[in-house]
């Protein structure tokens, strides 16, 4: 009995140090998703804001004479904003590029062709 002086405390300091060391990291685990959960929710709204604003350049196309061959307009949603460049290809392509910015500072970059006649996309290029 009298080896066993001492060793108790020893022990349970370091028993509960890892306790302590477990709990910390979990805490950071969850700050971690946390965060990352917060992050998609802005990028699932910025692509919103993108899907949107090919449905209203779409539109724009649709409703837009011949003559124009340039067009630079800025469309403001309630979530974020879209900047978008009309160029005219030809008589049938219609090159656009598009910017959009979220309330929160993301930004969401596409360049995409369209066909006049039946407003189908040719071509889609995207940068985040």
């Amino acid at each position: 009995m009298n080896n066993e002086k001492g060793f108790i405390l020893p022990v349970t300091m370091i028993f509960s140090f890892f306790l302590l060391l477990l709990f910390v990291h979990v805490i950071e685990l969850y700050k971690m998703e946390t965060e990352f959960a917060a992050h998609e929710q802005q990028m699932y709204e910025l692509d919103g804001i993108m899907q949107m604003a090919v449905v209203d350049v779409k539109n724009k196309i649709s409703n837009l004479s011949d003559t124009v061959t340039f067009l630079d307009e800025t469309v403001v949603y309630p979530t974020g904003k879209a900047h978008y460049e009309l160029k005219r290809l030809g008589q049938e392509r219609i090159n656009v590029h598009v910017l959009c910015i979220s309330n929160n500072g993301l930004e969401y970059k596409a360049e995409f062709t369209l066909s006049v006649p039946d407003m189908e996309l040719v071509e889609w290029k995207e940068k985040y």
